[in-house]
């Protein structure tokens, strides 16, 4: 008798192995998929331009070469806006976009800074003077004075009227005051000024 239960309980314990070792069932075809939550809520990361602005000088070379002996191609005005195409591709000079090719200008008077290449931003150019306007440190005239503005020279508005009869530009990376007066604010994008728009 006790034999029979002893064949008994292993015939059982044989059976409950067998069950949870079973293959694994396949899924069925209305069943939801794995989640892939983490994957598809990341969003896409913005398209990005290295872009130089011209700093430190008013009317600067923009030459066909990495050399101050290469043909001038044109003049850089203050403020002007470029896509880099290659940051010290030579020593001391920044290959640039230029019309259907590329020149180069020297690093000394770029400030170069990373945008999303769809941003919007307010320009504001200089006018309404004879020679030049100046740049404070804050938005007054007993400011400390940190630069000018030349006629038609281009700024980054961070903030229009930031007080009354003052805009807050941006000078290589830090706020700056120009008189609202003199300058001429309009909206614009970074495609818009450096020429992507078809790109």
């Amino acid at each position: 008798m006790r034999r029979c239960w002893g064949w008994t309980l292993a015939l059982l314990l044989l059976f409950a192995l067998s069950s949870c070792g079973g293959e694994a069932q396949p899924r069925e075809e209305n069943s939801p998929p794995p989640s892939t939550e983490e994957e598809t809520d990341k969003p896409a990361k913005a398209e990005t331009v290295l872009v130089g602005v011209l700093v430190n000088g008013e009317r600067i070379n923009i030459r066909s070469g990495p050399s101050a002996d290469s043909e001038i191609l044109g003049k850089a005005h203050q403020g002007q806006m470029f896509q880099v195409s290659a940051q010290n591709a030579a020593p001391g000079w920044h290959q640039l976009r230029y019309g259907d090719g590329f020149a180069y200008i020297s690093a000394e008077y770029l400030y170069l800074s990373e945008w999303e290449k769809d941003a919007r931003f307010l320009l504001g150019t200089v006018t309404g003077v004879n020679d030049y306007v100046n740049v404070r440190s804050q938005p007054s005239d007993q400011a400390e004075l940190l630069g000018t503005g030349i006629l038609g020279a281009d700024f980054v508005v961070r903030k229009q009227n930031y007080r009354p009869g003052w805009h807050q530009v941006d000078w290589q990376g830090s706020p700056a005051y120009i008189h609202a007066d003199y300058l001429q604010v309009e909206q614009t994008s970074i495609s818009q000024v450096l020429g992507l728009e078809n790109d």
